[in-house]
């Protein structure tokens, strides 16, 4: 596994594959690796002939300081669990390299998913995250970049953006990784003990008794859609359910149309829905999502 620091130093081993007409496959992340990380690797090194993992706490997406200088960095540690899982190249530059003096940051506006659940929440935030794969698909040139469905906001927007500015990298989600009580991995989760894991868990719970609750309604009544009064009588009793007993903080709870990325209150047979959740246990925030 070849570590780089430079972007010259990744340009020269981008150029070399790129003469030879390889496919490269590209896993963006901010370190602290997890199995859910190692799943886009694994994903990457099948479909590619070179695989490049970045590591690079991005600080234009944190609108939260302490939250910055509280995310984990493990890199030590991520370079030996990618090491065993045979990643290619790993680039890991310091901040000075991503963000010269000279750079100007882009504001992007192509859509109003940018703005709303974790775009309210985190002002500023898919605006750096934007700038930031721009960025790196300009430096790696990837056939392929891999995101998790975990953070599918970010999914969704990152897969308009592609679109937006004709970006020729297909982006390639996968699906969430999750421990065996159903908590989606996250770097953050490192920061949780204990009880607060235990107390985590009921974040997965509200997604699934909410998609149970929709299909027992759509068989049981035989109907097309659910009309707002019943969705919102059904939200109040997941959340109620999964979280009577634990100290979790509900930042947001709801659900999206797949298509348009659009809050809604009435759901119909025939489209396809993505809940969205974002809670705070303590001062950790989590988020996750499930389809329905």
């Amino acid at each position: 596994m070849k570590i780089v620091r430079t972007v010259k130093e990744l340009s020269k081993v981008v150029e070399n594959y790129k003469k030879l007409k390889k496919q490269i496959g590209f896993v963006p992340t901010m370190g602290s690796i997890h199995d859910g990380h190692i799943k886009l690797v694994k994903d990457s090194i099948i479909e590619n002939d070179l695989t490049v993992c970045s590591i690079f706490v991005n600080p234009i997406q944190f609108n939260n300081l302490e939250d910055l200088e509280n995310y984990p960095r493990e890199e030590k540690t991520d370079f030996i669990k990618l090491r065993k899982v045979f990643c290619d190249v790993v680039f890991a530059p310091d901040e000075a390299e991503i963000y010269p003096e000279d750079f100007k940051k882009i504001k992007f506006r192509f859509s109003n998913a940018l703005s709303i659940l974790e775009g309210e929440k985190r002002p500023g935030h898919f605006n750096g995250v934007l700038n930031v794969v721009k960025l790196l698909f300009e430096f790696i040139k990837p056939d392929r970049a891999y995101f998790g469905e975990k953070d599918y906001q970010q999914l969704w927007i990152i897969s308009k953006f592609k679109i937006r500015f004709n970006i020729p990298t297909e982006i390639k989600p996968v699906v969430t990784v999750r421990s065996k009580n159903g908590l989606a991995l996250s770097s953050r989760n490192k920061r949780m003990n204990s009880k607060q894991i235990i107390i985590a868990q009921a974040v997965y719970k509200a997604l699934t008794d909410l998609r149970k609750k929709v299909k027992f309604y759509f068989n049981q009544k035989n109907k097309n859609k659910i009309e707002k009064k019943l969705l919102k009588k059904i939200k109040l009793e997941s959340v109620g359910n999964a979280i009577s007993s634990n100290s979790l903080k509900i930042e947001y709870f709801e659900i999206v149309d797949v298509e348009n990325f659009n809050i809604v209150d009435t759901l119909f047979l025939e489209k396809k829905y993505r809940v969205l959740i974002a809670v705070y246990v303590g001062k950790i925030r989590l988020i996750d999502n499930i389809s329905i």
